[in-house]
């Protein structure tokens, strides 16, 4: 009955050693997946239609300055011009003016001496030559003569007495106006300071 006993126990415990575990695992359980989907865009409705930038012609800006080059500027004058203006009594100078912009001029010689506040004029000759003396005086300049045409007027002076004037030129004639009629009109040039001396 021993023997019996014996052979159950050894049964038993090699069953006991061929039995096999699990392992039990350490490791965490995974954390479950997120299933919910990230909200996208919606998607446009409409659509631009594509541009070739080469074919753009480039927008016109209107030039700020355009209306002040369309129109000419009238301003109308006597461009003056003396041989000299330092003399000795007795020296003979040209006094030269040229109409800018004005049309069948009439010229006017003026002098005025020192002292003297209004001056008449001292000769007056037309484009066609016709000359005719003025009220004026001078003390300083006498007048030797004078010539004129379309373009310029010519007067010849001589220095008489020891002293100081102003000479200027003056004219009246045709002046063209912005819109392109004509008027008679006068104008006049710069002064001209004159000193004679002994």
């Amino acid at each position: 009955m021993k023997l019996i006993q014996w052979v159950v126990l050894l049964l038993v415990s090699a069953m006991a050693v061929g039995c096999t575990t699990q392992p039990v695992s350490t490791a965490p359980a995974p954390a479950p997946q997120l299933t919910a989907a990230v909200s996208e865009a919606p998607a446009p409705t409409a659509t631009l239609p594509a541009v070739d930038l080469a074919t753009v012609a480039p927008a016109e800006i209107p030039d700020p300055t355009a209306a002040f080059t369309q129109t000419e500027v009238i301003d109308p004058y006597i461009d003056i011009g003396a041989t000299q203006t330092d003399l000795q009594v007795g020296d003979v100078i040209t006094v030269t003016g040229k109409p800018m912009q004005i049309g069948i001029p009439y010229y006017y010689l003026y002098l005025r001496d020192e002292g003297v506040q209004d001056a008449a004029p001292v000769a007056q000759i037309t484009y066609q030559g016709e000359f005719s003396a003025g009220e004026g005086k001078s003390q300083v300049l006498e007048l030797v003569s004078a010539k004129a045409d379309i373009q310029q007027v010519l007067f010849v002076l001589r220095a008489s007495a020891p002293g100081v004037t102003t000479l200027s030129i003056q004219a009246t004639g045709e002046i063209r106006l912005q819109d392109g009629a004509y008027s008679m009109s006068g104008t006049g040039s710069g002064e001209i300071l004159i000193s004679v001396s002994e």
